[in-house]
């Protein structure tokens, strides 16, 4: 429902010109109906932000995001985006990683949107501007109107361009054979087998030999007891006698 809700609000927000709102599971890679945008060069992997205390053009507040994995700011923790207020030391979460959405845009250009659900939902926007020439600038507009929980970004970099797919599946020659080799066995594999494989034969022998063994002592003192009870009969009747 949450997520619903928050749609309805990023609608409201986009150009009507802009293609349908659809959620991401994945907020690195990005596909999408013109390529493929890929921002993990991007993402700091160390816990912090790779845009950090971004000045606003339009408040006084900083701003911080980083592309793909979480980061701690302040009391933000396990964030997308925070935003700071520089006089009271204050932090504020904008977004995190899990709760992403995607727009299509025009001219090589698409927008993610960050969601937080609660007592106050807040939308970070972030327009994606390929630019070839540089490897990552980040144009924070800030809350626009104020006070509406609504926030605007702007990457220019190389990697907000899409990328056409590299791999190519060519059709089978007609009349071509396919010849598959099956994979040769590895020795190494095969010397372990055969030696796990005898010493479990061994105690298997073992096992059942120290079994005869107990069962033909048992055997042999049963046989001798008897022999003795009737000497010892035989010897108590003769001193009688």
């Amino acid at each position: 429902m949450f997520r619903i809700y928050g749609l309805l609000l990023t609608v409201g927000c986009t150009l009507a010109t802009d293609g349908p709102v659809r959620w991401l599971d994945n907020s690195c890679v990005i596909e999408t109906s013109q390529g493929t945008i890929n921002l993990t060069p991007l993402g700091n992997t160390d816990n912090t932000p790779r845009f950090k205390d971004v000045s606003s053009t339009s408040d006084q507040y900083r701003y911080s995001w980083n592309p793909c994995l979480p980061f701690n700011e302040g009391t933000c923790s396990n964030v997308a985006v925070c935003q700071s207020v520089p006089d009271t030391q204050s932090f504020y979460m904008l977004g995190v990683q899990d709760n992403i959405s995607y727009q299509d845009g025009t001219d090589q250009s698409g927008t993610i949107m960050y969601h937080t659900f609660g007592d106050i939902e807040r939308i970070t926007t972030i327009r994606l501007t390929c630019d070839p020439t540089q490897e990552g600038n980040l144009i924070v507009t800030g809350e626009q109107p104020a006070q509406s929980g609504k926030y605007f970004f702007e990457l220019r970099s190389r990697y907000a361009c899409f990328q056409e797919p590299t791999t190519t599946f060519l059709p089978p020659t007609p009349g071509a054979v396919t010849a598959s080799m099956s994979p040769s066995p590895n020795p190494d594999i095969y010397n372990v087998k055969s030696i796990v494989l005898l010493l479990f034969t061994i105690q298997i022998s073992l096992i059942i030999l120290i079994v005869m063994l107990i069962i033909g002592l048992t055997t042999r003192r049963q046989s001798t007891v008897p022999e003795k009870d009737t000497e010892k009969s035989h010897f108590a009747y003769n001193s009688i006698n």
